[in-house]
């Protein structure tokens, strides 16, 4: 999974879900949890993935690359603004593990 900070809020996204009878699958939950109130608010990538890369810079959260549900490299950037928009943007090559 893929976690960054930005100001009082941190976000884990991404990542691998193990479901009691199912198995393992990719999702695209993104968990934010803001310190100030001590609460959680849940939002999605536009792409299920494992392994993406989270940083912050600005005021936005930048959650990069993966791998996608059919297994193949994502270029897929989700890009969230503290207002609370989700955009999305592509890497110029696709990759996973970035920060390793």
């Amino acid at each position: 999974m893929a976690g960054a900070t930005l100001g009082t809020k941190a976000y884990f996204a991404g990542g691998d879900v193990g479901v009691p009878g199912v198995g393992w699958h990719y999702t695209d939950n993104v968990e934010i949890y803001d310190m100030d109130t001590r609460t959680w608010q849940y939002d999605y990538l536009t792409q299920a993935r494992e392994m993406p890369v989270g940083v912050s810079c600005g005021d936005k959260v930048f959650i990069a690359g993966g791998i996608n549900v059919a297994g193949d490299l994502s270029s897929r950037v989700d890009i969230f603004y503290s207002g609370g928009l989700w955009l999305e943007t592509e890497l110029s090559v696709p990759r996973f593990a970035i920060s390793e």
